[in-house]
């Protein structure tokens, strides 16, 4: 469950930030959860440990304003399906609607025939907000009319609302849902946290909480059997730990020989994480390999294959 929603939600994050930027949704053969270092000695090195923490905190950085973004989605698509033109025209919805968060992308940058008119509607409605909140909320009045920051009038009401519904509260509950989707601190998850003291030149001494990737043995376990048995309990894969590096970045976007996209990582500590995991792999009975040849290097199962007993349930 760790690995498919925490790749769902990395994906999801990704895929709608770009559109926030680009106003498409990127092809499916292109969709790939986001990038994270791992770390593989469970917290025990201190310099692997730094570099999965700041790799997660780059991320949580990134994603500041998803929020925003799937606010400024709900808006659109609460104004798109009442626009009596857009609603003769409109795209199917399902089973995918990659067409229509399209559209609203090009409602929003201004190149739909109807954006015009919708981008004026949501100027007059942020004028009306603002002078709405003008007594008792005078920074979210000041940002709604703030077009020389922000031209856009849907982005200033995606800001102001967020805002309005809580920004701690709401960056709390997505915290909350990140740490769930990882079942960060559990056995059987992929992520942890601890809390660090920082000094602020502002209000002194303050603490946060900062998170890693890393895999337990159980885990670890998990991930090698899902896919040397391929699925199949009678039916063992030949599987190189080169080619089991690659799935794991490809699928759920664990980096342990690789660095993410935007990170430095000398290439010694790349080389550290990676032999930390063959060790870890071997410890377990789970790899196997006469030399340091990489084509040597194969996965293997841990416990012997019963195809008698398979072959007796299939029959």
């Amino acid at each position: 469950m760790a690995t498919g929603l925490g790749s769902i939600l990395t994906s999801s994050i990704d895929i709608v930030l770009e559109w926030s930027d680009k106003g498409e949704v990127r092809k499916t053969s292109d969709q790939k959860p986001a990038a994270l270092f791992f770390d593989c000695s469970n917290h025990v090195d201190r310099n692997l440990r730094s570099l999965s923490e700041q790799s997660f905190e780059d991320f949580m950085r990134r994603i500041n304003r998803f929020p925003v973004a799937l606010m400024c989605l709900r808006l659109l698509d609460y104004t798109a399906c009442n626009d009596p033109k857009i609603r003769k025209q409109q795209p199917v919805k399902s089973p995918f609607a990659t067409e229509w968060i399209n559209m609203l992308g090009s409602i929003l940058r201004g190149t739909h025939e109807q954006s015009g008119h919708i981008l004026y509607n949501f100027e007059q409605k942020t004028t009306a907000l603002a002078d709405k909140l003008r007594q008792e909320f005078p920074e979210i009045s000041e940002l709604l009319e703030n077009a020389d920051a922000c031209p856009n009038p849907i982005w200033r009401m995606s800001e102001a609302l967020s805002l309005l519904m809580g920004h701690k509260s709401l960056w709390a509950n997505f915290n909350q849902c990140i740490d769930s989707s990882f079942f960060l601190g559990r056995p059987n998850g992929f992520a942890v946290k601890r809390r660090v003291r920082q000094t602020d030149s502002s209000i002194g001494p303050k603490t946060r909480e900062i998170r890693s990737l890393i895999i337990s043995d159980t885990a670890l376990d998990y991930l090698v059997h899902l896919h040397v048995l391929n699925g199949k309990a009678s039916s063992v894969r030949a599987l190189s730990l080169k080619e089991f590096l690659r799935i794991i970045r490809h699928r759920y976007g664990f980096c342990v020989d690789e660095a993410p996209p935007g990170m430095s990582v000398s290439n010694d500590l790349l080389q550290m994480n990676r032999r930390t995991l063959e060790k870890r792999l071997r410890d377990l009975g789970l790899l196997e390999g006469v030399n340091d040849a990489e084509a040597m290097k194969r996965l293997t199962p841990r416990f012997e294959l019963n195809t008698r007993e398979t072959h007796a349930t299939d029959h």
